[in-house]
């Protein structure tokens, strides 16, 4: 006996009879797979960067069993949700919905929901993203910015919200002369100083960054005349400048959490940055305009060297033979 297109109704023991005898006995089961899907969010919670995934598992018969995995291990759930959705009679909706750390650890993981439950090991199966939605920041993105509020000074890490990185920076750092003046975790970029804080050649320097990593300004004096914002230059490469990539420790001594976003084994890409459009820099001006000038200078010569060719070639005029002809 063949049974096509099966239903639910079909489900239940069959029996096989050769005349009056009962042959056989077949239990048949209907197994249906289910249509699945697997988000992943981002969230704070407690100040910290936490990774929301929700698998869900809809119109499955029997009733599936969702797992979620983080690379081959459970994933680290600080909640854990369940939830039995609306389905038709005979079938089962399902959703588990995992809260979890952001870490640089877990950066680019594979996350996977497990579905299994089936005695037709075919309609198990699984689903897997990368934890890739996450950036860590460019460098050269934050400035250090002073307003006057007599007679205190107001000193902030200013970054411009084109350039802010997902998740967005909540950690600052704000250094007077090396000194650590202010620290935040949740998004505070300034700071007020008393007159007695700081002077006219005192240096500020920002350090700010999300967990996966920080990006620094250059140092700035409050005077006018002593900025010494780092630039891009062709020396070598100073231990500064190593620090802002992330190579070194700072210049500073480190805060507990500069010192955990410092070095990232995996590395992730930084929110792209805005690039000026405003032209050439001033070398390849430089450079065009010494160019242009030599052009001429060798389109002169050349003309000089062709008249006095034609001069040297130039047959001479002879008077004696117009007057013999005479």
């Amino acid at each position: 006996m063949t049974i096509t297109n099966s239903q639910i109704d079909d489900e239940g023991r069959y029996k096989c009879f050769s005349g009056p005898l009962e042959t056989d006995v077949k239990e048949l089961k209907v197994e249906v797979q289910s249509t699945s899907s697997l988000t992943i969010g981002s969230a704070i919670a407690d100040d910290a960067d936490v990774y929301i995934a929700t698998c869900r598992a809809t119109g499955g018969r029997p009733q599936e069993t969702l797992t979620l995995m983080l690379g081959d291990d459970p994933a680290p759930c600080d909640g854990f949700l369940e939830y039995t959705l609306p389905a038709d009679a005979g079938f089962s909706s399902k959703e588990i919905v995992c809260t979890f750390p952001a870490t640089r650890e877990n950066y680019g993981e594979t996350l996977k929901c497990v579905i299994s439950g089936h005695d037709v090991s075919a309609l198990n199966g699984e689903i897997t993203e990368n934890l890739e939605m996450h950036n860590r920041p460019c460098n050269d993105i934050v400035t250090v910015t002073f307003e006057s509020l007599d007679p205190n000074l107001r000193v902030t890490c200013a970054i411009d919200a084109a350039n802010q990185p997902f998740p967005a920076i909540r950690h600052y750092f704000i250094y007077a002369n090396d000194i650590l003046k202010h620290e935040s975790s949740t998004g505070i970029n300034f700071v007020a100083l008393t007159e007695s804080e700081y002077d006219l050649s005192t240096e500020f320097e920002c350090v700010a960054g999300n967990y996966l990593g920080n990006t620094a300004s250059g140092k700035k004096t409050y005077g006018p005349q002593k900025t010494t914002e780092k630039l891009m230059t062709s020396h070598p490469t100073t231990e500064y400048e190593e620090a802002i990539a992330g190579k070194l420790t700072t210049s500073h001594a480190k805060t507990d959490y500069e010192g955990e976003t410092t070095s990232i084994t995996s590395e992730p890409t930084c929110t792209p940055c805005p690039r000026s459009l405003t032209g050439l820099r001033s070398g390849a001006s430089a450079g065009i305009a010494i160019l242009a000038i030599l052009l001429v200078v060798s389109i002169i010569i050349n003309i000089v060297q062709f008249v006095l060719l034609r001069r040297r070639t130039k047959p001479e005029f002879d008077g004696s033979k117009m007057n013999e002809k005479g």
